[in-house]
Parts: structure tokens; sequence; C-alpha cells
């Protein structure tokens, strides 16, 4: 792990908590460093007021990142704000017109946080019943919003002046899974707890279930393109601030059930080791091992590379297409092969179909395309390599890190 991360890490371990670091002392270029770093897991917001009560912020040296960073969250905190009043009125319209709701993800979990605020989050999370979805919809839709795009388990819906709204009838993307996972639908309705927003209770899930959905929400992401620090710190808050309440029995049974259970092993071994969460005795004793240990290295340099919903950088990005295409097999096959050229020269995919069953083919359409592109002179081919390499590369070591989790 590179120093940059240690020092994030640990700076973030103690903003988490309201803790404070003394003799910190980086010069400029460190913070900054550490600044973008943040930037990427959006996790900036968290560390800046321990910054400003450290001895480093008087330093002349260190004034301009400060005043960025300072900047920076100032506005998210104002945005958040809004974000709070948007989500506040949306939940008090669907509970007047009778909609059974429960809030999801960061409305529910920024209140584990010192300064709520802090807590960043992008949209609105909901729950509600499958039954009610086009009731639901058309609410949000007299209140200004439009439908923008949808899945098999969720709905967006944007607003031009109000925070995006994600309205679920599912927890889990179910063919993502292994196993048979959708037993846990029908658990969100069980045992709910309420949150006070002032003129409104909003509804969440029981603590046992939002202790597994933390890390299902984790595992659909690392099948995806991957997850950052944010939903980490979540998980550690939460286990940290309710410990006492959590059926670690239950929500043990119930994350072997779901097949996540060697991944969610190995990102405790991290919360423990990196951000400091004391594990109760039968975690550490009768669940955690030495392959955990080790594929929690791979996982976090995973984490780190990822920064925000995994989409830090284009290859990585990108490197989900194959994956979700080639499950179980990303290999140099005849069929992956096609897949492969036709990321390297996108418009040329269609135009040699032949390689699909005619693989030793390849030598030749590459050099005919290589040709064709330089007459046309839109020669690019540095950068296609370049772009095809790297994405190939995360593909296959994700793939791999994905198989030692148990999470294919």
């Amino acid at each position: 792990m590179k120093q940059i991360h240690k020092e994030l890490i640990k700076l973030l371990s103690s903003a988490i908590r309201n803790n404070s670091i003394d003799n910190i002392n980086y010069c400029d270029k460190e913070l900054d460093g550490i600044f973008q770093e943040a930037i990427a897991h959006d996790v900036y917001q968290l560390i800046y007021p321990m910054l400003l009560k450290s001895n480093m912020s008087k330093s002349k040296d260190l004034q301009d990142t400060f005043q960025a960073w300072k900047s920076r969250t100032f506005i998210s905190g104002l945005r958040q704000k809004r974000c709070l009043a948007s989500s506040i009125k949306v939940i008090d319209e669907l509970q007047k017109n009778k909609i059974d709701v429960v809030i999801l993800k960061g409305l529910a979990l920024r209140y584990y946080y010192p300064n709520p605020d802090m807590r960043s989050m992008g949209d609105i999370d909901l729950f509600v019943r499958k039954t009610d979805i086009d009731r639901t919809i058309s609410i949000l839709i007299a209140m200004g919003y439009e439908v923008d795009d949808s899945d098999s388990k969720h709905i967006c819906l944007t607003h031009p002046e109000q925070l995006n709204v994600e309205l679920h009838w599912e927890l889990v993307n179910t063919e993502n899974y292994k196993k048979d996972v959708t037993r846990i639908n029908e658990q969100v309705w069980s045992n709910l707890e309420y949150i006070d927003f002032g003129n409104v209770k909003a509804r969440t899930l029981n603590i046992n279930l939002q202790t597994v959905y933390v890390c299902l929400h984790m595992a659909n992401h690392m099948l995806s393109s991957g997850f950052g620090l944010r939903p980490v710190c979540d998980l550690v808050l939460l286990v940290e601030k309710r410990k006492s309440d959590i059926d670690w029995k239950l929500v043990r049974n119930t994350i072997i059930d779901l097949g996540i259970d060697d991944f969610v092993s190995t990102l405790l071994v991290i919360c423990n080791k990196f951000l400091d969460l004391e594990l109760i005795d039968v975690i550490k004793t009768e669940v955690l091992n030495k392959t955990h240990e080790e594929n929690s290295t791979e996982l976090l340099k995973d984490i780190l590379e990822s920064g925000n919903h995994g989409n830090r950088t284009v290859s990585r990005t990108e490197s989900r297409v194959l994956l979700k295409k080639n499950k179980d097999d990303i290999s140099l096959s005849p069929g992956n092969i096609f897949k492969y050229f036709s990321m390297l020269f996108p418009k040329a995919g269609e135009k040699y179909k032949y390689i699909r069953k005619l693989p030793f083919l390849i030598p030749i359409a590459v050099i005919y395309y290589l040709i064709s592109d330089l007459i046309s002179g839109n020669f690019r081919v540095a950068n296609r390599l370049t772009y095809f390499i790297q994405t190939t590369n995360t593909s296959h070591k994700r793939s791999k890190l994905l198989k030692s989790l148990n999470l294919r």
C-alpha cells in the first residue's frame, strides 16, 4: 500500500470517530495528494473538520490546499443540507399518499457519523412495495420528477432542481449471485426501525438486515467495477455504534445463505486491521482465517484503486463489461478474442465478424484495419493499445480476486 493511502486511512479512521490526531505534519505536496485521494473516494468532507483542528491548519505553506479543501467541503455541506430537505419532502409526500416506504443507504447511515452532513449522498434511495411502484412514480412525476433509467431492481427519477430518486423494489440484483438471494427481499418489512427527521418519521431496515445490506451493497458493486472507502466507513460505524444490538448469529447465517461470507470476512479483516474496528471474539475465532487475511491485501488494493463507485478510470469502468460478459472465463478463447478485438478497434467488430469463427485470421484483420486507419488519417493505434492493455489487465486481476473471494 502506498504511503499516501496509509495516511488517508489513518486520518479517516480518526475523523469518523471525531478523534483528533496530534503532531501530524505534511508538506504541501503530501497534503494535496491526500486531498486528491479523499476526493476520489468522496470522503474529503469527513476529514476536513479534524484537519482544521490540527497544528497544520496555521501553516502558511499549506494554505492553498487548506483553502481548496475548505471550499469544497463547504459547498458539499450546503448540498447535503439541500439533499436532506428534498429527501424529507419526497418521503412526506409518499407517506401522505399511503405509500409504505423504507429509506436505504446514505440517508439511513448518515446519522452514525459525528456530523451527518459530512457524509455525502448522491441520490435518495427508497424501497417500496412492487405493487406500489406505478403509483409512487405518478406521485414523483407530479412533484416534477422524470423517469430517467431503470433495471431489474430499481428505477431512477431525475429532477432539474432536486436530488435524484432511486426507487427500489428489490434490495439486490439477483442475476449477479451464485446463490438464491431473493429471500432477502422478503425480510425488508420485518421489525423496521425509525429515523426522526423532525416533522417526518421515516422507516429503515432493522439493524440485522441493515448490517447485511451494507455488505451486500458492497458485494454488488464489487461484482461491477468496485467500491471505495466511503461504504467501508459506513460498515465500521454501523457495527461500532450498534454492536450490542446486532444478532451476529443471524447476520452470519444470512451472509452465508447469500454466498458472500468470504467477501464479508475479508472486508472485516480490513476494517479491523486498517480502520481499527474491534471485532467480537466469535468473529475473530470462528469466522476469520488465514485466507481472509491473505485476500485482504488484494481487496484493499482494489478498493483504493476503485475510488467512489469504481469509476475512477475509464479502463476500470470498461473492464466491468468484460467481467459481465465473461463471468466464468476471460481467457483468450476464440469467443473472447473477438470481444477483445472489438474493444481495441470498436468500429471493426461488425466488419470483421469472420474472426469469431476463424481467430487465426486476426493478424490479417489487424493489419488490414491499421492500413485503413492510417490511410484515413485517424491513426490512433498507440492509444487504443494502451487502453486495451489496461482494460484487459484490470479485468484479469479483478476476475481472479472475485474468484478468491468466492463471489464467482
